[in-house]
């Protein structure tokens, strides 16, 4: 829940405005935030708006439509298997988010999103990561080995 008595600016985008914000989490990483808190020696809320900024920084170019296709491989190469996992995409969702509709010209091939679900849905390493999907999503205009 996010709410705020401040006046929304052009197309319901607070610009500046504090507001206040509630969500579930687990226990786990609850600890987790109170543990980074503790030693960085700031407040728990503090970690919080670091974790949204950093993440919000990292989807940023998902806020401008028209970019869609292989233009979106850094973005894939960096958190494609975090998002599939963490929004149970599957893949004619995934293709049309990732790729437009109607597809565009430099759409990423079925294949390969095909292969980044099958990564989001493989089990957890030993030391509890996600595999890499680097190697699927090669910087825009680079060619695959």
């Amino acid at each position: 829940m996010i709410s705020t008595t401040d006046a929304k600016a052009e197309g319901g985008i607070i610009d500046d405005a504090t507001c206040t914000v509630s969500f579930r989490t687990r226990t786990s990483e609850l600890g987790f935030i109170k543990e980074v808190a503790r030693r960085f020696e700031v407040k728990q809320s503090d970690v919080l708006r670091f974790a949204v900024r950093i993440g919000l920084q990292r989807l940023d170019v998902l806020r401008t439509r028209d970019v869609y296709g292989d233009s979106l491989n850094p973005l894939l190469a960096d958190v494609g298997v975090d998002l599939v996992d963490h929004f149970d995409l599957d893949l004619p969702t995934l293709e049309r988010m990732i790729n437009g509709v109607p597809p565009v010209d430099n759409a990423i091939t079925g294949n390969t999103l095909e292969r980044l679900v099958a990564l989001a849905r493989a089990p957890l390493n030993s030391s509890l990561q996600r595999p890499s999907a680097a190697e699927l999503f090669p910087p825009t205009g680079a060619q695959r080995e």
